[in-house]
C-alpha cells in the first residue's frame, strides 16, 4: 500500500498536520479478518449506487484520492467532501492499516499519476 499524504486526526484550527508515521510506501501480511473486510469494504464502494462525495465542496479540506488496482482494472474515488460513511469506513481503516502491523517498505511500481478525471 501507498500513502501519499495522511493528516492527524487531532489537527488545528491553523491548518492539517501531516502524520508522517503514516505516509508512504507498506507492506506486511493482513490477517485474515482485515483481509476479508478490505474485500468487502472495496466491494461496497464499487456497487453503482455507491455515494463517496457529498455534493458540493469544500475548499478548505484536503483532497482525499483512492485508487484501487485489481489486476488490469482501475477504479478512482477523489473527492474534497467524502460522505462519512465513505471517510469513516474506509478512509479510516486504510489508515488502521497503515498504522497497524505493517512495515516501511521499498518504494514499488505503482500508477501514482493516476488520473482520477
Amino acid at each position: 500500500m501507498f500513502a501519499e499524504e495522511v493528516f492527524k486526526d487531532d489537527f488545528s484550527i491553523y491548518g492539517y498536520e501531516l502524520d508522517s508515521a503514516k505516509m508512504g510506501y507498506f507492506k506486511g501480511k493482513l490477517d485474515d479478518a482485515t483481509f476479508h473486510n478490505l474485500n468487502k469494504k472495496i466491494q461496497k464502494i464499487s456497487e453503482p449506487s455507491y455515494k463517496y462525495y457529498n455534493e458540493g465542496s469544500i475548499t478548505e479540506t484536503p483532497t482525499i484520492k483512492l485508487v484501487i488496482q485489481r489486476g488490469g482494472d482501475k477504479t478512482c474515488y477523489q473527492t474534497d467532501y467524502p460522505t462519512d460513511n465513505f471517510q469513516n469506513h474506509v478512509i479510516n481503516f486504510l489508515n488502521k492499516i497503515c498504522a497497524g502491523k505493517t512495515e516501511k517498505g521499498e518504494k514499488f511500481k505503482t500508477d501514482y499519476e493516476f488520473d482520477c478525471y
